[in-house]
């Protein structure tokens, strides 16, 4: 069966889903309907690669197929089996790294950190053997050849999925934490320029992109494509070491806004939330404070990291469609309390003997937060007991919950007790600590009643 034959089934699938295969995936959301249309298409598309199973086009739009039904792990396994490699880790990886992580494929062991490890593998030691190709190009005399090579190695390490990559490891790390301020200063690394300043859209819109989007040809009418970006966006200089290198297109083109949704919403939230937690966290004092080694930055700069988050996350949508239940918006709601709440705690404990007034504050926002992870879990078993225990959207919601939500507040709990501590301020901290350990045995037992009723 020739590649003619081959592009039966890739028809048939986009024609099922209604979209071309780049726009299927992500986010993970949709109703029965999509469900159907998915299950459809991967039987399809099973049916061709076990006919063509090495037809690469086959391969990976059953991998995405399979994420549209939430099957990650099934999916990050056939895309590993693709023989993918070196370079295709960074070009291809987009269609299913983001996916798998919010569809809860395991990040301790298997194939998700298998992935990660090779990207990260590819960007270590394969960059190395650019370098070195440079060189022997430029001994044999081929001077063209050294300049694509070099303006390929600038493009890969300045891209915006190379920061995309590394915000996907540090978020895996911090779901794998056990909850401690510890773990979670582990979990986002020390000193990284990656969380040093807030991403802008601006920012991503001149980072290089070194994303494949033009091997997997649609087959779907162009008259259906999203309208282009703004005339307003930036984008690339004629002649940069990207656009010399062909890898270049920012922002991605009409037929990607999946992709662009990817690099101007889902990675600057994350980005934000990291960069606020990494500073909250702190390192260890130049001073040597005994009262603790760990002190939070000053407050000025804690209060812009949370801006900055709440600028993407506190008002309308950013890159999707607002509103219903289950959209980003929403699901931030546990994750913006937390934060106010501790800057409040923050606060505090920087704050004189005289601090009635900011205790008071500290101590609503730490219960309005439990108040709201309590909501959170309600909702999203909600969500699974009426999907029948079985759908992408509200698999999505649930590892969301599970692997940044309570994460998330375990370690900040542990933080407002470093920051904190019984014999320093007894008086006006003791109330916040009260609260802490009720909106932490609150948040327990929220989670601890999810996981009952999904057992049910």
């Amino acid at each position: 069966r020739g590649s003619a034959a081959d592009e039966l089934p890739l028809l048939a699938a986009e024609l099922q889903l209604g979209a071309p295969m780049v726009e299927w995936c992500y986010p993970s959301r949709g109703s029965a309907a999509d469900l159907a249309s998915a299950a459809l298409a991967a039987a399809t598309l099973q049916a061709g690669h076990a006919a063509s199973p090495h037809n690469a086009q086959l391969s990976v739009a059953l991998c995405v197929a399979l994420l549209c039904l939430g099957a990650p792990v099934r999916a990050v396994k056939l895309f590993r089996g693709a023989d993918i490699k070196q370079v295709q880790y960074e070009s291809l990886s987009h269609l299913v790294l983001p996916a798998a992580l919010e569809l809860g494929c395991p990040t301790r062991e298997g194939e998700l950190p298998l992935l990660l490890s090779g990207l990260r593998r590819w960007r270590q030691d394969g960059l190395r053997d650019v370098a070195e190709n440079t060189l022997l190009a430029l001994r044999q005399g081929h001077p063209a050849q050294a300049l694509e090579l070099v303006a390929f190695e600038r493009a890969v390490r300045g891209s915006w999925w190379g920061v995309a990559a590394a915000v996907m490891e540090r978020l895996v790390a911090l779901g794998a934490s056990d909850g401690s301020a510890d773990a979670a200063r582990s979990a986002l690394g020390e000193g990284s320029p990656l969380l040093d300043v807030p991403l802008t859209a601006g920012q991503l819109h001149a980072m290089p992109d070194t994303l494949d989007l033009e091997s997997f040809t649609s087959r779907w009418p162009a008259a259906s494509a999203p309208p282009p970006p703004p005339a307003g966006s930036p984008s690339v200089p004629e002649g940069s070491c990207g656009a010399l290198a062909g890898l270049t297109l920012s922002p991605p083109p009409p037929s990607a806004s999946t992709v662009r949704t990817l690099r101007c919403d889902w990675l600057p939230r994350r980005q934000r939330l990291l960069r606020f937690l990494h500073l909250y966290f702190g390192g260890a004092s130049s001073a040597g404070s005994a009262r603790c080694l760990f002190p939070p930055p000053e407050e000025a700069v804690l209060c812009e990291a949370e801006a900055s988050l709440r600028e993407l996350c506190g008002g309308g949508a950013a890159g999707g469609e607002g509103g219903e239940e289950g959209d980003e918006e929403g699901e931030w709601e546990v994750l913006l309390s937390l934060v106010s709440a501790s800057t409040l705690v923050a606060k505090l404990a920087a704050a004189g003997t005289d601090a009635a007034a900011l205790e008071a504050r500290a101590e609503a926002a730490i219960s309005d937060a439990a108040a709201a992870l309590s909501r959170r879990c309600s909702r999203v078993g909600e969500g699974m007991r009426a999907s029948g225990g079985y759908s992408p959207p509200a698999q999505r919601r649930l590892v969301h919950l599970s692997q940044l939500e309570a994460p998330v507040a375990a370690a900040l709990r542990s933080r407002w007790d470093e920051l904190l501590p019984a014999g320093r301020k007894a008086a006006a901290s003791a109330a916040v600590r009260t609260a802490a350990a009720a909106a932490a045995k609150a948040m327990r037992a929220a989670v601890e009643e999810l996981l009952v009723r999904l057992a049910g």
